[in-house]
């Protein structure tokens, strides 16, 4: 027997328009047992919990288990992850650049457990704390800044994850930024995900089943105030 669908509305400083509707459908949760999407849904709010609650040392265990965990798992060649680390360098091959994929693989699960820790810090210490460890060259800000000037507004590819999210934070301390992002399909991920924002001062429009011309009368307008949409 199918879930009925479960709504709530949420209001954050953090969101562009104040507000938005969460509708969690049948799937949202994952249509798999040991789907990404109901990992992700079971971790995320735990590992909030913990940082807000707790030592760095506890909060990072969880993380620390499952990167444990994921590093034998490299051997398993059906694993997503490493697949998606073989892809990863062979795009940079054909570029003319070579990385082994099992460095690549490793970095990654370091990484996550990096990111959790800046996250600790924004919490405990706030943005300036973590501002410092997030590397942006005044060269490529300046680049920005003068590109927005001449034509406007500036729209920048990112990559669709935690970490890119963090480097919100020292991208918006440099230039007007608005992050635009798929909200997450549940609730409780939702709210996780716009109080880092709302910590972090950046401002984000999510777009999960928003209605195409207000999303986009949003975005234009954000654009006109010069803002860099990311």
């Amino acid at each position: 027997m199918s879930r009925e669908p479960r709504s709530a509305i949420i209001h954050s400083p953090a969101l562009l328009s104040g507000s938005i509707r969460v509708t969690e459908h049948a799937h949202s949760r994952g249509r798999r047992l040991f789907s990404g999407t109901r990992l992700k849904l079971l971790l995320f709010p735990l590992l909030h919990w913990l940082v807000k609650h707790t030592s760095v040392t506890i909060a990072l265990v969880p993380m620390r288990v499952l990167t444990g965990v994921m590093r034998p798992l490299y051997y398993w060649r059906s694993n997503p992850l490493r697949r998606s680390c073989e892809d990863v360098c062979s795009i940079a091959r054909r570029a003319g650049h070579r990385h082994d994929p099992a460095q690549v693989y490793r970095q990654f699960l370091r990484n996550a457990v990096g990111v959790l820790e800046n996250y600790f810090l924004l919490y405990r210490h706030g943005i300036e704390r973590v501002s410092m460890r997030i590397q942006l060259q005044e060269e490529d800000a300046r680049m920005i800044r003068e590109l927005a000037q001449q034509h406007g507004s500036v729209i920048l590819a990112v990559p669709h994850n935690i970490a890119s999210a963090l480097s919100g934070l020292r991208l918006n301390q440099s230039f007007p930024l608005l992050a635009v992002a798929r909200n997450s399909p549940t609730i409780a991920r939702t709210r996780v995900t716009l109080d880092f924002f709302e910590r972090m001062q950046v401002p984000v429009l999510m777009v999960r089943d928003g209605n195409p011309f207000e999303l986009s009368r949003q975005l234009f307008r954000a654009a006109g105030e010069g803002h860099v949409i990311a």
